[in-house]
């Protein structure tokens, strides 16, 4: 409940003040933080989902392997791949 109240509070701040923003850098920090208010809540659902998705690559990996710790650099950047095609295709 505290994160509702604080962001319609920086939401009413950029309300107010939107007609006083004169440079790129205030606008940026305006846009960012407004995207922040709006999205924050999905991209960090998507950070979790992220996670999911490399632990359980990797821990097909791990699993696949007779000795784990031999896993070539080659491997791990497999995965990264396999993870990043995924979630282009899911989006």
């Amino acid at each position: 409940m505290k994160k509702i109240q604080t962001d319609c509070v920086y939401l009413e701040k950029f309300i107010r003040n939107i007609g006083k923003i004169v440079t790129e850098e205030e606008k940026m920090r305006w846009f960012l933080l407004r995207a922040s208010i709006v999205v924050g809540d999905r991209v960090q659902n998507f950070d979790g989902i992220l996670q999911d998705q490399f632990f359980t690559a990797l821990e097909s990996l791990f699993f696949k392997k007779e000795d784990p710790l031999e896993t070539s650099d080659e491997e791990f950047e497999g995965i990264c791949r396999l993870v990043t095609e995924k979630l282009g295709r899911d989006a």
